[in-house]
């Protein structure tokens, strides 16, 4: 994606693999409830946003490459010893990837080592130890979109993500960094986002600025029909509470493209 205008190319990246979350399901206290009428209430209705194009799949079996073979293995072999690598040849050929070994759920990490295994427990550790490293980061600065502290968080919550998630960053009236929150999750290519829920844990932090970032799983760093008519009315809806939309990044693989730096908002 470099090259594009409003696209960071992050190609140091992937070295965050292990920070990356599993999939999370949407929090409780956005499914539903009622509030107020108007820009809080459930009458808002639901916005699209789509992938440019939906995910092939997973790599074939051991089509991964040597490279992604040893750098794996070398981060096994503290945990797991002479095992590393072939660990780390059996979650490339489960998960295909570093990024899906580094997204994939406890469960499906013990489905390769075996039952008794602590692995799958350790590998979890290592990822939220470096996944809070960075939201720690982010939580002392600033709620600046072009932060690469802020741009390392967002890769990193996304890393291996196989549905698309709507994540919101929210700052208060000085500008800093709140709190952030997983507002809506959709299948691999599509997802359905209500304005309001996103606008009342707004108004129940106090914030008025707010990021959003949603994935790719396809990969393709860039904005679909979908994502554009959908992020304006937000951006819209959102002034009329007093809240600023400062930018909505879209994030496939390792590039991060920013509808604020591109003037699409």
């Amino acid at each position: 994606m470099a090259g594009v205008a409003g696209t960071t190319g992050l190609a140091d990246m992937a070295s965050l693999g292990p920070a990356c979350r599993d999939a999370r399901p949407l929090p409780a206290h956005h499914r539903g409830g009622d509030a107020p009428g108007g820009l809080l209430g459930n009458s808002h209705g639901s916005l699209v946003f789509a992938d440019i194009a939906p995910r092939r799949g997973h790599l074939s079996q051991r089509s991964h490459a040597k490279p992604q073979a040893d750098y794996l293995a070398a981060l096994l072999a503290p945990l797991s010893g002479d095992q590393a690598p072939t660990h780390s040849v059996s979650l490339l050929d489960r998960f295909g990837s570093i990024a899906g070994v580094a997204a994939a759920r406890r469960r499906e990490l013990a489905e390769v080592f075996g039952p008794g295994s602590t692995l799958p427990g350790q590998i979890a550790a290592v990822r939220r130890l470096l996944h809070a490293g960075l939201r720690e980061q982010v939580t002392r600065g600033p709620l600046d979109s072009a932060s690469p502290s802020l741009l390392q968080f967002v890769v990193a919550h996304f890393c291996g993500l196989q549905h698309e998630e709507m994540l919101a960053l929210f700052g208060n009236a000085g500008g800093q960094f709140i709190d952030h929150e997983t507002v809506a999750a959709g299948p691999s290519h599509r997802m359905e986002f209500s304005p309001a829920q996103l606008f009342r844990r707004a108004v129940a932090l106090g914030a008025v600025e707010i990021v959003l970032a949603h994935n790719h799983p396809s990969g393709i760093a860039q904005p679909s029909a979908d994502d554009l008519a959908s992020t304006r009315r937000v951006v819209r809806d959102a002034k009329l509470l007093g809240i600023v939309v400062r930018d909505h990044l879209i994030v496939g693989g390792n590039a991060v493209f920013s509808m604020s730096r591109a003037g699409l908002l």
